[in-house]
């Protein structure tokens, strides 16, 4: 499973609320390009489908942690949020079935 075509789509929508230079298309993940700012991040799985979006952030102010606040939750799955070295924060989802519980 992946994450659907909306999904991708707001997450997109909440990276670009954060950081309005973030480029549109989503970036192939690469290994050996570490920190890349205003560029949301996408890795496939072989069916080409995302199961891993995020993007890097650096110095993220407390209105815009706010509006991460508000705005994670038009995702249903778990939000990465890992503070780094120099400031940096990786922000993102990585798609994980959800058990419904009773």
């Amino acid at each position: 499973m992946a994450f659907t075509n909306e999904e991708v789509v707001k997450m997109q929508s909440i990276f670009k609320h954060l950081e309005p230079r973030t480029i549109e298309s989503i970036q192939e993940f690469r290994a050996d390009v570490k920190f890349r700012l205003a560029a949301t991040i996408g890795l496939k799985n072989p069916k080409n489908q995302y199961v891993y979006i995020y993007q890097y952030f650096q110095n993220l102010s407390p209105a815009r942690k706010k509006i991460l606040d508000k705005r994670k939750k038009e995702i249903p799955y778990p939000l990465y949020y890992v503070e780094l070295e120099n400031n940096f924060i990786c922000i993102g989802w990585k798609w994980e079935k959800i058990e419904k519980t009773k």
